[in-house]
Formats: C-alpha cells, sequence, structure tokens
C-alpha cells in the first residue's frame, strides 16, 4: 500500500477519534486533549501495519504490537500515558474487544523502560547528524532537516522546536538570541554565538517560504493547520524511529570508543532519539563555555560549576547539577 492510502487511513481513523473525543465530557479538557494527541501514533501505526479502518476494531493483537514498537522508543512513563489514552479512546468506542492491562503485558515478555536519568550518552555524533540529514533530504524531508538543524544549535526540545514561529525566528537573526518559551511555561534567551546557529535559522525560515508561510504569527516548520505542531512532532519521532538504522552508528560501546565529539564514561544509549540532539548541543556548549570560564582565571573547579550552569540557563533548566545528565 502507497505512502499517500497510510496517510489517508491514518487520517480517517483520528476523525473518529476526534468525534468520540468531542461528544464525551469524561475526564477533564486536558485529558481528553492529552489523551486524542497521545493516538495519533498508534493511528499512523494502526494504518501502516494492520491498514485498519474502524477503531472499534481495534483488538489485543494490535495494541501489544504496539506497546512492543513503542517500548523501543520511549521511556516506561511515556509509554504507560500512551496506552492510558488509547484504552480511554477505546472505552469510547464502544467495542466488544478487551484491552490488556500493562501487568498482562509485562507477562509476554515487553518491558518499558525506566528513564535513563544520565547514567547512559544520549548525544548524537556529529556523523549521526551529517547522515540523518542527507536521508532525509533525500527523501524531500526539508521539515525534518531544518529542524534537526534547529534542534540541534540550540538544544530545543521537540516540543520547543515544531511550535517555533517566524516573528522567533526574524527576532533572533536580528537581536542575536533566541527567545523561548518552553516547559512549564519557563522562558529563556539562547544566544546566537555561532554561524551553524544562523545558517540554522535562515534555513528554517527559508523552509518557511517554501511552504508559503510569511506571516510573524505563523509557524516556521510546522503547518498552520489545526494540530500541526502535534503532526510535526509524531512525523519527526516516526521519522527517527523508522530510519534510524540507515543512519544510526554501533552505539554499544563505551562514550570514549564510539564518538568523534570527545570522551566518555558513560555507555551511548541503545537508539537515536530527538532528545540525544539536545545532549549533543548541551555536550557541545558545555565544553565552549568551560574554555571561557577557564581563559577567564577562573579555577578548574569554579570554571566546571559555572559551565554546567551556563548550559543549564540555556536548556530551560537554571541547576547545573542538571548539566551532569547531559554530559557524556
Amino acid at each position: 500500500m502507497d505512502a499517500q492510502k497510510i496517510e489517508n487511513m491514518s487520517k480517517n481513523l483520528m476523525r473518529q477519534v476526534d468525534k468520540l473525543i468531542n461528544n464525551t465530557n469524561k475526564g477533564s479538557h486536558e485529558t481528553r486533549r492529552t489523551y486524542q494527541a497521545s493516538y495519533k501514533p498508534f493511528a499512523d501505526f494502526l494504518a501502516e501495519k494492520f491498514h485498519l479502518q474502524k477503531i472499534e476494531n481495534v483488538k489485543e493483537k494490535h495494541f501489544v504490537a504496539y506497546a512492543q514498537h513503542r517500548s523501543k522508543n520511549a521511556a516506561g512513563s511515556t509509554v504507560t500515558k500512551d496506552l492510558s489514552g488509547i484504552r480511554f479512546v477505546h472505552e469510547l468506542s464502544g467495542s466488544r474487544f478487551p484491552l490488556p492491562t500493562n501487568a498482562e503485558i509485562h507477562k509476554q515478555e515487553i518491558e518499558f523502560k525506566e528513564k535513563d536519568s544520565g547514567k547512559v550518552d544520549r548525544a548524537w555524533t556529529d556523523r549521526e547528524v551529517d547522515r540523518a540529514k542527507m536521508v532525509a533530504a533525500g527523501m524531500e524531508r526539508q521539515d525534518i532537516v531544518a529542524s534537526m538543524d534547529i534542534a540541534r544549535t540550540f538544544g530545543l526540545r521537540i516540543n520547543e522546536t515544531a511550535s517555533l514561529r517566524i516573528s522567533q525566528v526574524k527576532t533572533a537573526l536580528n537581536d542575536g538570541y533566541l527567545h523561548i518559551k518552553g516547559k512549564g511555561g519557563k522562558e529563556r534567551d539562547i544566544p546566537v554565538r555561532n554561524e551553524a546557529q544562523t545558517h540554522a535559522l535562515e534555513n528554517a525560515l527559508e523552509y518557511a517560504r517554501s511552504q508559503e508561510r510569511n506571516r510573524l504569527g505563523e509557524y516556521v516548520l510546522a503547518n498552520s493547520a489545526k494540530r500541526g505542531v502535534q503532526a510535526l512532532k509524531t512525523s519527526i519521532q516516526n521519522w527517527i524511529g523508522n530510519h534510524r538504522e540507515k543512519f544510526q552508528d554501533v552505539r554499544s560501546q563505551k562514550g570514549s570508543e564510539t564518538r568523534e565529539n570527545g570522551p566518555g564514561s558513560k555507555e551511548r544509549s541503545a537508539n537515536a532519539t530527538w532528545h540525544g540532539l539536545r545532549h549533543s548541543f548541551a555536550q557541545e556548549r558545555y565544553n565552549e563555555a568551560l574554555a571561557a570560564h577557564l581563559a577567564a582565571g577562573e579555577s578548574q573547579a569554579d570554571a566546571e560549576y559555572h559551565a554546567r550552569l551556563d548550559v543549564s540557563r540555556e536548556l530551560g533548566h537554571g541547576r547545573d547539577a542538571i548539566t551532569r545528565i547531559y554530559l557524556p
């Protein structure tokens, strides 16, 4: 089945989901919208793998297959939240097919990963980034290329990248800092320090123009239609999951043996994920900040502390200890 038919099938499933969500008062408005968003990657999965056309026909085999697929690429808490959203919609659909509990899924030897909390090095190598952009460009996915450049050079979360507006990018090019309203509404300014960042911003604007988006309030990378930001986020995550074998290095060894960006003591994460681009930014920025503080005459300990604090602020955290999670 060609890609367009699969996409249409997924859209049809989501229209069914939207109708159910819009016609129920069950749960809070925020919960319903969260579960609605959680269903989108599941709809993509159902369309591509099973060619399913009605959400009430979702069965245990579909649910378990998706749980297995999702558990390879996401932390356990994320998988659990997504499965809760699917169950919520499934109940609304009135389906006669029961879905298994998480405990029943675990009995089938499907385990949900715990968040690594900094125990592994999740950063992408420069070679992986370059290869991924080449693969995306070959597929005419300039949105992927532009998104990766922005995330790698500014350390943005996927939601921050997808929701960037033209006004933010133009201001960054004019004033020398990218203003971000991030997680929990916390705002921060990220300096535009080098040509790579400037190039990433200019390429993002060029992509927006190619999509006939020119107004300041429009998104740079996401479609301005309803759920455009969520659609881009899902598309990016699915693209990485489906194509990482084409660009990813072997990741079973210690960082010092596999990363050209520098030595490290942590094992590399099993798979490249979007958040790893944020780690790459943090590691590069830390080395740059450390050198600057040392050049200013600070002691090694003080320079390391202030460099970690600099990076943490630009990541949107504000505590130096958080930076340790991102370092190799």
